[in-house]
């Protein structure tokens, strides 16, 4: 994995994803994640869990588009969007933890913000998701929420 250094690649922030990134995507996966931890077989479930999501993904935004986002030496997380009417939707969004901080999470949503259409851009986070604040600071607001998840929405 690059190290961290320089938050985004100058000369591009991200590229679409291809086959040749499963294993970077199932690493960002496993390293973001933190259900299942100090279970002995935690490798099973979230192989489990990253071909279930993967799959629930493919089925209910089958036109989305998988960016891998990049630093200065390579992958260093994923976006994963789709169009719904006039919303943007981001409908997944990780960065490797040595990555976190470091603004490549800002960049990117800046630049969907910057590119969608005049509906914005739609999100969900974890309600105990940290990321709500760096959502906020982009100007996202709470519009909704069950159990697990807040709903975020920006518009230009």
């Amino acid at each position: 994995m690059p190290e961290p250094g320089h938050p985004v690649n100058p000369s591009r922030l991200w590229r679409a994803a291809t086959s040749e990134d499963e294993m970077f995507l199932r690493t960002l996966h496993a390293e973001t994640q933190v259900d299942f931890e100090g279970l002995p077989e935690r490798g099973v479930l979230l192989d489990l869990q990253y071909r279930a999501r993967a799959a629930g993904y493919a089925a209910r935004y089958p036109h989305a588009r998988r960016l891998i986002l990049l630093g200065a030496a390579g992958p260093v997380g994923m976006l994963l969007l789709a169009e719904e009417e006039e919303i943007t939707l981001v409908v997944d969004l990780a960065v490797l933890p040595a990555w976190q901080g470091c603004g490549v999470g800002s960049a990117a949503l800046r630049a969907v913000q910057a590119t969608c259409g005049p509906g914005g851009v739609r999100l969900h986070v974890r309600a105990d998701s940290p990321a709500r604040r760096l959502y906020r600071r982009l100007g996202f607001h709470e519009v909704g929420d069950d159990t697990l998840n807040v709903v975020m929405h920006w518009t230009p």
